[in-house]
């Protein structure tokens, strides 16, 4: 029963490390994506820029395509297509958009010109009321000249040329200025899904069939007529029976004896 006993247990063991292993979470590879980020540029329109397909940023820019956050100030073309002064300028994202590559935010001619961006994400339940900015530029450096990225906060990032750059219109610093809004509440905290693992059952394990000894038979006892117990009465059997054969013998001959007298006569 100790070896049988012993047999489960490793193989409990065994099927709970195959479970840890299995449930061990694997690691997705992420996908860098091309993307065309519009400036408020005429003369050097997009940037050419990279971002992974799950990352915030891409859901910013993709944000910006579908919802274009900047427009173009005269009318043109930009790689074959015109457009007007006022029209929507969005990004262009790699697959959506067609084959996205640094050519195609550089258009038909490329100018060597400084270019900047800043987008402000606003805190909201999402991204755990979390204030931020993201820059986007050429030839430029970015510093945070006033305020600060929080809740109900205003901030100020300034944007400056590199050397020998200057941005469209010949100036060498742009300054974004952003009021950012309060925090949302009653945001509901979703927990994570619990993940339970498989219940591995355990085998099943017969205990060997027991050997069933049968006893051997006893025979009754012969108890004689007027006689009761259970021990060795054949030997007074025998004394028995020889007595009575001697009783027999006995009763035989006062059969043959008979008693004496005159005989009557007539």
């Amino acid at each position: 029963m100790a070896v049988a006993l012993a047999a489960v247990g490793m193989l409990v063991m065994s099927s709970g490390v195959a479970v840890m292993v299995a449930a061990s979470p694997a690691s997705a590879a992420k996908t860098p994506v091309n993307i065309c980020h519009a400036t408020s540029s005429d003369t050097n329109p997009y940037v050419f820029i990279t971002v992974d397909d799950d990352s915030a940023k891409f859901e910013a820019h993709l944000a910006h395509r579908n919802s274009p956050n900047k427009k173009w100030k005269s009318d043109g073309t930009f790689n074959g297509v015109a457009h007007t002064a006022g029209q929507a300028k969005p990004d262009l994202i790699q697959g959506l958009d067609g084959n996205v590559t640094e050519a195609t935010c550089n258009g038909e001619v490329t100018v060597a010109e400084a270019v900047a961006d800043v987008d402000f994400d606003e805190p909201t339940c999402a991204n755990e009321n979390t204030a931020s900015f993201d820059t986007t530029g050429e030839h430029v450096s970015f510093a945070v000249t006033d305020g600060s990225a929080a809740p109900g906060a205003s901030i100020e990032v300034t944007a400056t040329a590199d050397e020998n750059f200057t941005f469209e219109g010949g100036g060498t610093t742009q300054v974004f200025t952003h009021t950012f809004n309060a925090a949302e509440t009653n945001c509901s905290v979703v927990p994570p899904p619990v993940v339970s693992p498989p219940v591995v059952e355990p085998p099943e394990v017969n205990p060997p069939e027991a050997e069933v000894v049968t006893p051997p038979a006893e025979s009754p006892t012969v108890v004689h007529a007027g006689l009761a117990g259970a021990r060795d009465t054949s030997q007074e059997g025998l004394t028995l029976l020889v007595a009575g054969m001697i009783l027999m013998v006995i009763a035989a001959g006062l059969g043959t004896v008979r008693p004496r007298g005159g005989t009557r006569q007539s």
